[in-house]
């Protein structure tokens, strides 16, 4: 006598779909195709907005983590109206921190992306335009996720084609990126218009475990 069995059948699905999403920092609301943008000044409340497809999110985190000048960080109309390296709708408005005490402190990051996926490689684009007196020559930009970048410099005075570009940046294990906006030894103003984020190639595939389950029937040949 032979019997045979019908074994579960087991669907694996390897996911490594990307994201590109788009913030731009105003003290008013403003609406700029494509963009999402966050309004309201930092440095007098938490500041933060969300994509409803992703669940990505970005905040401001703390007040005390942004230096203001005469009682503000946002202005719009603070940068120069014909950028290019995003959109001149996104660079002519900014968030801004001031003065000395707003150079870079590892404990007081600006931003916050999360929602992120922990397995995935980012790319991370943001600049600042300011056309007012105060020198932002240069604005200096860290991001941290699972290991801190090292810093890169932007002259964002009269700034309309320059910016900063982060590749292969790996969010910590809870899904998020930091990203730090500040002066430095010679400067007053530090400022951020907008962020590009894209999903790179997943960094391990994200597999999806589908068991199909299936009345097994003995089948008894004599």
């Amino acid at each position: 006598m032979k019997t045979f069995v019908i074994p579960f059948l087991i669907l694996i699905t390897i996911s490594a779909s990307g994201q590109q999403l788009n913030f731009n920092f105003t003290k008013d609301p403003v609406s700029v195709a494509n963009w999402i943008n966050v309004s309201g000044d930092p440095s007098s409340g938490v500041r933060t907005a969300t994509d409803q497809s992703t669940g990505i999110s970005v905040s401001s985190l703390a007040t005390a983590n942004w230096y203001p000048y005469s009682g503000v960080s946002a202005y719009d109309g603070g940068g120069m109206t014909s950028g290019t390296f995003m959109p001149a709708t996104v660079m002519v408005n900014h968030w801004f921190q001031h003065g000395s005490l707003a150079t870079y402190n590892v404990s007081k990051p600006q931003l916050e992306l999360s929602g992120l996926n922990p397995a995935s490689l980012y790319t991370l684009k943001m600049t600042g335009s300011n056309i007012y007196g105060f020198n932002s020559n240069p604005t200096r930009f860290v991001v941290s996720g699972s290991v801190v970048s090292s810093h890169m410099d932007v002259n964002t005075y009269n700034n309309t084609a320059n910016g900063a570009t982060f590749s292969s940046i790996m969010p910590d294990a809870n899904g998020k990126i930091r990203i730090y906006v500040n002066t430095t030894s010679d400067t007053e103003l530090a400022d951020i218009s907008g962020i590009q984020l894209s999903q790179q190639a997943m960094h391990s595939p994200q597999m999806r475990v589908q068991i199909i389950r299936s009345r097994y029937r003995q089948i008894r040949l004599h």
